[in-house]
C-alpha cells in the first residue's frame, strides 16, 4: 500500500512532461532510435531487444552501457520525432516514444 501512494504522489507532483515521456511498446524503442529507423517487423519488445543485441553485440537492460548511445542521441530524437504523428494524444498510441522530449529538456537545460 505505501508503494501505491508513493506512486500517486509521485505522478500528481511530477512535471507533466515526465508523464509523457512514454514509450509504446517499451523503452527499448528509444534506444534502437540511436542506431537506426524502426524496421516494418519491429513490433514487439523481444523485436527490439533482438535489434540491440545486433546492433551492439549484446544488451543487457540492467546494465546499459551508455557511452554507445551517447553519440547517437541527435539522431534518436530526430527518428522519434518523424514517428510522433499524434501531438495532440497525451502518449502515444502508435509504435514510438516520446522519450525525445524529456532528452531534449535535459539537453536544452544543459545549454542554459
Amino acid at each position: 500500500m505505501a508503494e501505491l501512494r508513493s506512486a500517486i504522489f509521485w505522478v500528481l507532483n511530477c512535471p507533466i512532461y515526465l508523464l509523457r515521456c512514454y514509450s509504446n511498446p517499451c523503452f527499448e524503442i528509444w534506444l534502437c532510435l540511436h542506431f537506426r529507423d524502426l524496421h516494418p517487423e519491429d513490433k514487439t519488445c523481444k523485436h527490439f531487444e533482438a535489434r540491440l543485441k545486433a546492433d551492439l553485440g549484446g544488451y543487457n537492460k540492467s546494465n546499459l552501457d551508455v557511452s554507445a548511445y551517447k553519440p547517437n542521441v541527435k539522431s534518436a530524437i530526430e527518428r522519434s520525432q518523424s514517428l510522433d504523428l499524434n501531438l495532440n494524444e497525451y502518449w502515444t498510441s502508435q509504435l514510438g516514444t516520446r522519450v525525445y522530449k524529456l532528452v531534449e529538456r535535459i539537453l536544452q537545460s544543459l545549454n542554459d
